[in-house]
């Protein structure tokens, strides 16, 4: 079972190395787009690793590599897809939250202090709302036609599942 472990955690290094890279050096306009068109070459990269590499992978004693070997591929294939999506929940929670970007603000602020007016424009709504409906439009989640925005057919399944989660979490609206 560590077998598995162990390949799907270096995978899953070496991606988050080369999404960092691409980040750098490009600003792609859907992220998670990004983010999952070079992960889905490690899945096929996991199952080959797994099939040719010895069960010890010459280092794990023989307690630690007897496991048979359709549990232990699917072991690491779960470990590698909750790995990558800790990663684009990592980089979403940073990336999108409120509150780091007004903390951030505070940091380039002269004496690290604003007004309310100077935090409003800094991080105002509208700026905000800006923000996100490109996000959403880059996720095709909404499209605009004459300055107005409809949810496509993806965007109302996600919002059916969202107010679906908030409900049965009793969480606001």
């Amino acid at each position: 079972m560590l077998k598995g472990w162990i390949l799907s955690s270096s995978l899953v290094l070496v991606w988050a190395v080369v999404q960092l890279l691409l980040l750098q050096a490009r600003r792609p306009r859907s992220a998670l787009s990004m983010m999952l068109a070079s992960f889905s070459p490690a899945v096929p990269a996991y199952v080959v690793a797994y099939v040719v590499t010895p069960p010890s992978l010459g280092i794990l004693p023989p307690g630690l590599s007897a496991t048979p070997p359709l549990l232990g591929i699917l072991d690491g294939a779960l470990i590698l897809v909750l790995l990558f999506a800790t990663c684009v929940l990592f980089y979403s929670h940073f990336h999108n939250s409120i509150t780091l970007r007004l903390l951030a603000a505070f940091e380039r602020a002269p004496r690290n202090s604003m007004t309310l007016p100077q935090i409003e424009a800094v991080s105002g709504l509208r700026v905000l709302v800006t923000e996100r409906l490109d996000v959403l439009q880059g996720t095709r989640l909404v499209f605009a036609d004459r300055g107005r925005y409809y949810p496509t057919a993806s965007g109302r399944l996600a919002a059916g599942a969202g107010r679906l989660v908030r409900s049965v979490m009793k969480l606001r609206p």
